[in-house]
């Protein structure tokens, strides 16, 4: 689609470009990607160990996940959220199935910040009058404005647990395990939330 691409007009759309990302931009533009491998436009080859978007962990351009999205494009391209689509129900109901305790309603977001913001908002519904939030020191929990706020170490967590947050507490907010490259050990900071 862009094989003969003039490569000046990449340089000026980059001059456009905002960045919204974490962290600050890395010199390469991609062309395309196999497996763990990228390459940029000067075909050079490199192997991709940040997870990219901590969504393609299965890696880059594979055989089911193109069928599967070809096959959905063909049919209908997007549907606004309060329609129901044929996979998004059967995913719903294998997640239903699978999911432990009562644990059996579901959101489907189009990434992690807005699940977590999605789970803030939740939270701060079903406790009325409850506004403030816990979060694990120096964590990510996302780019949106509320998660941004979630994210950053204002306070460590010994700070935060006292009497009145305890009466006012919306939500613990503690990621186990992210789809990039790290996974938290929590096992005691859980155990110690639930006995809060």
């Amino acid at each position: 689609m862009f094989e003969n691409i003039d490569k000046e007009i990449l340089v000026q759309g980059s001059n456009y470009l905002m960045s919204g990302s974490v962290g600050s931009g890395l010199p390469i533009i991609i062309e395309s990607g196999k497996g763990a491998v990228i390459k940029d436009i000067q075909g050079k080859e490199y192997i991709d160990c940040t997870s990219q978007a901590w969504s393609y962990n299965i890696g880059f351009s594979h055989p089911r996940v193109i069928a599967a999205a070809k096959e959905q494009v063909e049919k209908i391209t997007h549907a606004r959220t309060s329609f129901s689509i044929i996979p998004k129900l059967v995913l719903a109901k294998k997640l239903g199935e699978i999911a432990p305790g009562n644990l059996k309603k579901f959101i489907f977001s189009l990434h992690g910040s807005v699940s977590v913001e999605s789970a803030l908002k939740l939270a701060l519904t079903n406790r009325p009058g409850a506004n403030k939030f816990i979060t694990v020191y120096n964590n990510y929990s996302g780019r949106t404005f509320a998660t941004i706020a979630a994210s950053w170490p204002y306070h460590s967590i010994n700070k935060l647990f006292s009497a009145y947050i305890e009466k006012t507490l919306s939500v613990f907010l503690i990621l186990t395990v992210t789809g990039a490259t790290m996974v938290l050990k929590a096992q005691n900071v859980i155990y110690s939330a639930q006995n809060f």
